[in-house]
């Protein structure tokens, strides 16, 4: 029961407490706007790029803290198509996007070749033109504005996806290309190729660099006789010289689409793809529903994919990955049906084993379309997505609690009856805003009575800085084990409990000295907490044993390990060294045979 009180606490500190309202980027027109990409720069700034239905180019925002900045054209020139794009940071730590390009008259149905601000009508591809924008287009920004290149004019190449080297600048992209994958190379020149052999229509690809070598993901489906959808999901690897032969990583009848391949901080790649269940049966497409899966490659292959979302009849696609800075554990966001058939925005975090129930972003009667996830410099989740399929673009970020901890200061083991004991709530604002904390206590028999509580205390904090709460003194009222529970919450949440510790109060003529033998194991105090270069930890034994000490981050990682051996029964003083330690919030674990307790502390510096 501990240990699961532990991953509980652990799990609880990367829940989100709210959204922001939705914040609109583009200004309404009516025209469809759609395809929406997010990217947070090395300043920390936020951009979001889409594609507008009514000019057929794509457009730029950048967050300037309070609103988004008026729209801006990737290009000076009227040229791109209808079709999702690719954005990804750059060797200046700014966006480049891949965009597929051609000229195209709305109203001729012509292609046209634009040249010295004249339309041409030209009839075929001008692959022999080099001023011509047909094709594939790069545009990369380096903190003082845009440059625009084309990477090819052979064809029209759909569905970009790019990766820069951060160090290099060398910029890989892949595309659609005549129904295949294809590859383009930037290293001063652009090379390009195949990655696949092809055979089955390809889409939808999703590249990313291991290390200095891309890896590239996507799906290809195809139609059978009985006009079943089947699908697929591939992968290739630069080898040095070419890709490796295509690897398949999930085949079935259902359409595996819209592969996202990311990297997480620790270098593993993680995949997410909507799984689009319909059948074809006694002459109708019936049982159509989307469910989300995902994968991460590991020691040479790929994971047994697994669905990320609660399975249900409703149709959940166009999923989007990130990594959360402070956990760097994976989080998905994606559209779904609710109850009422509207497409809102879900999402799950991943805790190291599972991931968390679907939260509901959105709740709307308008519908929400094609979201993509990015975390900003200071921990917020920003979400961007298309408003109605004929709307606009919007976004919204989650609203994070300032990092806090409220703590109860340990009671002894044991406690003489009579004598009384006053506890302590320790409270730390770690933030970067003020927080007004809301506190009360509750003491329970071990029949679970309420048999003391004090009202709530209100403790209003600044960043940085810890303050305590002193309730009444207590006097144990005769034998047995009693449990004291802390209760906290910020301004407009509920109340949840935080911390808890228990200790038993014994009678005079029960043959137990107050100095003697502890009734059981515990850790009994510590001191100071908050600490900033020393924790002491009292602990008591009832027992000869072995007692383990470990000391997690708010990440669940082991930042300290002692151990001491066949210690006798008694009373025993731990002090740990944190001066090196950065501030934030740790669990220390005590354990001995089959027991184990937790307990929260705070370094602040």
């Amino acid at each position: 029961m501990r240990k699961l009180i532990f991953v509980l606490l652990i799990f609880s500190l990367t829940i989100y407490a709210g959204w922001s309202p939705e914040i609109r980027v583009t200004a309404p027109d009516g025209y469809m706007k759609n395809w929406p990409e997010i990217v947070v720069d090395k300043d920390g700034a936020t951009w979001v790029f889409w594609h507008d239905g009514g000019s057929y180019d794509f457009y730029y925002a950048k967050w300037l803290g309070d609103a988004f900045s008026p729209e801006s054209a990737l290009c000076p020139i009227d040229n791109s198509c209808g079709s999702s794009f690719g954005v990804c940071l750059n060797q200046h730590g700014y966006p480049s996007v891949a965009w597929p390009s051609v000229c195209y008259d709305k109203k001729e149905g012509s292609k046209l070749l634009i040249e010295d601000e004249e339309r041409i009508e030209y009839d075929c591809v001008a692959k022999d033109n080099p001023r011509s924008l047909y094709g594939l287009m790069r545009t990369s920004f380096d903190g003082t504005g845009g440059t625009s290149d084309t990477v090819n004019s052979n064809n029209v190449n759909w569905y970009p996806g790019i990766a820069v080297n951060p160090i290099s600048g060398e910029t890989w992209i892949s595309a659609v290309k005549s129904l295949r994958i294809g590859w383009w190379r930037w290293t001063g020149i652009w090379t390009t190729g195949y990655v696949n052999t092809g055979g089955v229509w390809s889409d939808h690809s999703s590249i990313v660099l291991e290390g200095n070598n891309p890896l590239v993901v996507w799906d290809s489906d195809m139609v059978d006789a009985n006009s079943d959808t089947t699908g697929e999901i591939l992968f290739s690897r630069w080898t040095g010289s070419g890709f490796s032969p295509e690897s398949l990583i999930t085949q079935d009848t259902c359409l595996d689409y819209r592969p996202q391949v990311k990297i997480a901080p620790d270098g593993t790649p993680w995949l997410v793809w909507f799984k689009y269940l319909k059948k074809y049966w006694d002459g109708y497409w019936a049982g159509k529903w989307g469910e989300i899966y995902y994968s991460k490659y590991t020691s040479g292959s790929w994971s047994t994919p697994e669905i990320v979302n609660t399975p249900d009849t409703l149709n959940d696609k166009f999923p989007s990955i990130t990594f959360d800075p402070s956990t760097q554990n994976p989080v998905v966001v994606w559209c779904g049906q609710d109850e009422n058939a509207n497409y809102q925005l879900y999402m799950s975090a991943w805790n190291g084993s599972a991931w968390s129930l679907e939260e509901k972003i959105t709740d709307d009667t308008r519908k929400s379309y094609w979201p993509k996830a990015a975390f900003d410099s200071t921990g917020h989740l920003w979400a961007v997505y298309q408003k109605d399929y004929s709307g606009d673009i919007y976004t919204l970020y989650s609203l994070t609690k300032n990092a806090s901890l409220l703590a109860i200061t340990s009671p002894p083991c044991s406690l003489k009856v009579d004598s009384t004991y006053t506890p302590e709530v320790i409270c730390a604002n770690l933030g970067d805003t003020a927080e007004d904390f809301y506190t009360y206590f509750i003491i329970y028999d071990s029949l679970e009575y309420v048999i003391y509580s004090d009202s709530f205390e209100v403790l209003s904090l600044m960043p940085d800085s810890t303050d305590t709460v002193q309730f009444n003194d207590w006097q144990c009222s005769g034998p047995g084990t009693y449990t004291f529970v802390s209760y906290t919450s910020l301004v407009g949440d509920e109340y949840s409990q935080d911390d808890n510790q228990s200790m038993d109060a014994y009678g005079e003529g029960t043959g137990i000295e107050e100095e003697g033998i502890p009734l059981f194991f515990n850790i009994s105090a510590l001191s100071s907490n908050p600490t900033r270069n020393s924790l002491d930890v009292f602990y008591a034994l009832p027992k000869k044993t072995d007692v383990t000490f470990k000391v997690y981050d708010v990440a669940g990682r082991i930042m300290k390990r002692i151990v001491r051996k066949n210690q006798e029964p008694g009373y025993y003083h731990l002090s740990l060294d944190m001066r090196d330690s950065p501030a934030g919030i740790y669990f220390i674990n005590a354990s001995c045979g089959k027991e184990s307790q937790t307990v929260k502390f705070v370094v602040v510096k």
